[in-house]
């Protein structure tokens, strides 16, 4: 479920993310994640996941830019791409995900059922992350 989200959002999201710098990761708490980014043209965005599952970003460095976006669905990605990013966020640079087959098809069925939601922040340098995720909700930062 998006809260405080609508498609438009997302597309206009979409559209402005390309090239956008993360300037900060915060986690408040075990569920809850802020990250806020800068635009390329200055516009400050504060996104807010709530009701976090798992959370992994690798190689934040001093200058952090996101490709795109992909918000993972059934609808644009198959099981394997969707199993490939949940075993991802599970595991550590030296050690496998921790979830089991029963675990990935039961947050496959919750991701179908929009109940979750799995975002794949692709960079084009720097850090690069993915968050298993309930609602998520964007403010302007000023």
């Amino acid at each position: 479920m998006l809260v405080g989200v609508n498609i438009v959002e997302i597309k206009e999201l979409l559209k402005i993310i390309h090239d956008a710098e993360i300037l900060s990761i915060q986690s408040g708490s075990k569920d809850q994640l802020s990250v806020e980014i800068q635009t390329d043209f200055g516009q400050k965005l504060k996104l807010d996941f709530t009701d976090v599952k798992s959370f992994r970003f690798i190689d934040f460095i001093q200058q952090n830019i996101i490709s795109k976006l992909n918000f993972l669905n059934l609808n644009d990605h198959t099981n394997h791409d969707i199993e490939y990013y949940l075993k991802w966020v599970t595991s550590l640079s030296d050690a496998g995900s921790y979830l089991n087959t029963e675990s990935i098809e039961n947050f496959i069925d919750k991701i179908t059922a929009h109940e979750l939601q799995l975002v794949y922040f692709e960079p084009s340098c720097g850090v690069e992350g993915v968050i298993l995720y309930e609602s998520l909700e964007i403010f302007e930062v000023v």
